[in-house]
Order: C-alpha cells, then structure tokens, then sequence
C-alpha cells in the first residue's frame, strides 16, 4: 500500500511542477517527508525543473543520497549548465563515480557554450568512451576557439565518421576562413 500511495504521490508532485506550479509540488514533496514516506529518484526527477530555488532540491538529494544517482546527477548537470552555473555541474559532475557518456557530453557542450575550451578539452581526454557526438562537440568547440588545427587533427582522428562530424568540420571551417 505504500508504495502505492507513493506512485500516486510522484505522480501528483509531477502534474502540479508541470502544469500547475512548483509550490503545490514542494507542498507535496514537505507533505511526502514529514510524514515519514520514503521520497525515490522519481520524485526528486518530477520536481528538480519545477522548483524556483534547485538548491533546495540539491540539498535534499545530498541528504537521501540520490546525488550520485547518474539519472539524477544528469538531471542537476543539465539544469546547471541552462542556467549558467557551470560550477554547480562541474561540483555534480566531479562526484559522479563513473559519469555516462551522455552526462559528459552535456558537460562539455555546456563548457564550450561558455568558451571553457581547455576544460572541455580535458574532460575529453579524460572520457574512458566517447562517441561521434564527443567529437562533434570538440571539434565544433576548437573551431569556434580559433583553433582551425586542433579541429581538424581531431576530425582526423575520429574512429567512424559520420555526415553530421563531416558537416560539423566543413561548416567551422569554412566559418573560420571568412572571418
């Protein structure tokens, strides 16, 4: 029965963050703890978008342990890098034990959205698996950066080249050489 009344609980806290507002939620979310009722990655993924103050919901991540959760350290990574605090998701990401290959990539997009080109360079180097899309980003970002040679030596260097990695080059490059 408890867990029943949770899925029904997350599922309430869901459709309140989504359509009607990130108070109701919290109210929900208060409601679901003083009570004593176990709050699971499900509720914390329904309301981490919702809430006007995420530090909050970080807080109590940390505190129920779900901060770790990949699902959820993505979720908090991702909402860092759209709001700019870039610091946050690099803290999030750097206490991630083995962060997916997805979650690296937000991360280096978003490092290079805010021309961080070195630290995203590093986290590459440092990425046990990448894929096409890690390669876009990187060559996308030296590019953008100036860096026409380390674009292309990385370009030379992809393992399985696609027509988006293709275009990714001949669009940067050609950027580059109008400028």
């Amino acid at each position: 029965m408890l867990i029943r009344m949770v899925v029904s609980r997350n599922t309430i806290i869901y459709g309140y963050s989504k359509w009607v507002s990130f108070e109701e939620a919290l109210g929900v979310v208060s409601k679901m703890h003083c009570s004593g009722m176990q709050l699971n990655e499900t509720t914390f993924s329904s309301v981490i978008w919702s809430f006007a103050s995420r530090k909050i919901v970080h807080g109590l991540l940390i505190g129920y342990g779900f901060e770790s959760d990949f699902s959820i350290g993505g979720a908090l990574i991702d909402f860092y890098c759209c709001s700019d605090s870039i610091e946050d998701a690099k803290r999030v990401f750097d206490r991630l034990a083995s962060p997916c290959l997805n979650v690296s990539n937000t991360l280096i997009r978003c490092l290079i959205s805010m021309g961080r080109i070195e630290e995203s360079e590093r986290l590459f180097k440092g990425m046990v698996e990448t894929n096409a899309m890690s390669y876009n980003l990187m060559i996308k970002g030296y590019a953008v950066s100036g860096r026409i040679e380390d674009s292309t030596r990385l370009f030379e260097e992809i393992p399985q080249r696609t027509i988006v990695s293709s275009n990714t080059m001949i669009s940067k490059t050609a950027n580059s050489v109008m400028l």
